[in-house]
């Protein structure tokens, strides 16, 4: 299995949409992979999306779900182009019957063959997005010369919203997964099957209602209303039929059509409550999620109840319970900027396949629960958490989708780690400085300027500071065989900048393009410097440093011949 991603519903009750950029933002930070709207009686599905894919550009962004209904068959395809090309990769178009009550009730559309309306829009979906001319007669309605001038750049996963056998099966067979609303971590068992006769690795997307609160009366009781809410709407008392509750709900179901909503409500049993909502504590709410897991669920989308509790605490809160597992990871750059994410540190990323006319750039070992600061050729630096890339079993998605990275520039160096630890960072050109790893975050698509470069100069691969840091040096080796080794500490700890000098390259040589820094690193006393230069290496011990040491900004001594044109220095031993 897939490792899961957690979702959180948008837009979060009674806060204006405008006032809501820093809770989506808090949100990939806190561990969530997503963020997923609904289309019902509030805001429309799209805006909170389009909102959230530019404050929060790591989060995929899911509709859970849009009716097939409410929008006209090439306007859904408009909408659905125009946010899937303004987040390149990262929309998962759910599409769905919806209820008589939403189509037919409040928008004077009659609810007929929802099946089928369903169906014929997610085929006119596949043809439209891809920018074909659409000329069909479907079922339900028919499409005349429609092109799509707003065409996804990845293709768009569409996953259908489903409560009976019959949806079930044509979400995976059609969809690339499906949506399944109230619905307890038992009930998955019932439905997987269905979904996954359509084929391997399809998506089960399960909407969660959860309460972070001991109050149990409480939470019955709101809990009540909304569960009578909706499963008296015919599409889910005929699923909850279905699912074998309807002994448990049978005489609340009669007691509403009778008209008597107090007595309905009380009807309902406390066992139906607490299968069908989370409650109690963070760490309680985090286990019951991780049963639907466990039961198949691969992507839980939380939904907070509004009880009066604090929807950001309470979203807080359940991220302090692990929601992202610290596992090992092996980020993969391409030479045109695609990123994606491989488990384990024991791949080859220049293996891997790559997009026509694309090959392998960089990589960087990492852990799951940690941010990624990508360094462009500028110096601007921005940030993404690590658990939202792309599997390497794909191809990956442009940094594009996430960060606006300024014509001309393109990334060229990765760091993780904790936002203590410390790192050094160089240009070719020879200067550097130390910052905290915090300083290359950024949570803006813009990202922020953190290496201000010397005209000509390039950005070195960041260096991570092991700990301690007390007997550390940096060495420093031009293309011209200069080696220099001096301590760390005389360089400056700063928030961005350009730095201090590391050694000393003649003005002439280096506005001339002659000489320039090729590598850098950082070894312990007891450590082994080693020089690759070409198919030779070199191996200088502690003792045999000493020709090359001295002060930082120096010229420092000069490598042997044939072991002058310096490709890599790395450290081994101590």
């Amino acid at each position: 299995m897939t490792e899961p991603r957690y979702g959180m519903t948008i837009p979060f009750d009674d806060v204006p949409l405008h006032a809501q950029a820093d809770w989506v933002r808090e949100l990939a930070d806190l561990g969530y992979t997503d963020v997923w709207s609904s289309e019902a009686n509030g805001a429309d599905a799209f805006t909170p999306l389009a909102l959230a894919s530019v404050w929060a550009p790591s989060l995929r962004l899911g509709t859970a779900i849009v009716p097939a209904f409410t929008r006209g068959p090439a306007c859904l395809a408009q909408s659905v182009g125009a946010l899937a090309q303004a987040a390149p990769g990262r929309l998962a178009f759910g599409i769905g019957t919806s209820s008589n009550v939403i189509v037919e009730g409040w928008n004077g559309i009659p609810f007929e063959q929802p099946y089928q309306r369903t169906r014929d829009m997610v085929r006119f979906l596949r043809a439209a997005l891809t920018g074909a001319k659409v000329t069909e007669e479907y079922e339900t309605f028919s499409v005349r010369s429609f092109t799509l001038g707003v065409v996804p750049e990845q293709p768009v996963p569409i996953l259908v919203a489903a409560l009976r056998p019959g949806m079930l099966r044509l979400a995976g067979r059609e969809g690339e997964g499906a949506i399944i609303n109230w619905l307890s971590a038992d009930d998955v068992a019932t439905v997987k099957p269905h979904v996954d006769a359509g084929g391997p690795g399809k998506e089960i997307v399960a909407r969660i209602f959860v309460a972070v609160s001991d109050d149990a009366d409480t939470v019955r009781a709101m809990g009540r209303f909304a569960i009578a809410a909706y499963l008296n709407v015919p599409v889910y008392r005929a699923f909850h039929e279905w699912l074998g509750r309807g002994e448990q709900l049978g005489e609340m179901w009669r007691l509403w059509g009778e008209g008597d909503r107090k007595a309905a409500l009380e009807a309902i049993p406390d066992s139906v409550v607490d299968e069908l909502i989370i409650w109690g504590s963070a760490g309680e709410c985090r286990e019951r999620l991780d049963a639907y897991v466990d039961a198949g669920v691969t992507t839980p989308v939380v939904a907070l109840l509004p009880f009066g509790f604090d929807e950001r605490e309470a979203a807080k809160a359940l991220s302090e319970s692990d929601l992202t597992p610290a596992e090992p990871i092996t980020v993969v750059l391409s030479e045109k900027g695609w990123i994606r994410a491989a488990k384990g540190h024991e791949i080859e990323p220049a293996g891997l396949a790559y997009r026509e006319g694309d090959a392998f750039l960089i990589s960087l070992r990492a852990r799951s629960n940690q941010s990624l600061a990508i360094v462009d050729s500028g110096g601007r630096a921005y940030a993404t958490p690590c658990h939202t890339l792309p599997s390497a079993r794909g191809q990956g998605e442009p940094l594009s989708g996430r960060f606006d990275i300024p014509s001309g520039q393109r990334a060229v160096a990765l760091a993780a780690s904790d936002a203590e630890a410390r790192w050094l960072l160089c240009n070719s050109h020879g200067y550097g400085f130390v910052t905290v790893f915090g300083n290359l975050l950024s949570r803006n698509r813009a990202g922020k300027q953190l290496l201000n470069l010397p005209e000509g100069a390039s950005v070195l691969p960041p260096q991570l500071l092991p700990r301690p840091v007390d007997d550390l040096s940096v060495a420093v080796a031009t293309n011209t065989g200069q080696l220099l080794v001096f301590a760390l500490s005389e360089l400056p700890e700063l928030d961005k900048g350009k730095g201090n000098a590391l050694i000393r390259i003649p003005k002439s040589k280096r506005e001339a393009g002659q000489e320039w820094v090729v590598a850098v690193a950082l070894l312990g006393s007891e450590q082994h410097l080693i020089v690759q230069a070409g198919g030779r290496t070199l191996r200088l011990k502690p003792a045999d440093l000493a020709p090359f040491r001295g002060e930082r900004a120096q010229r420092g001594g000069h490598l042997p011949r044939g072991l002058t044109r310096v490709d890599a220095l790395r450290v081994e031993g101590g």
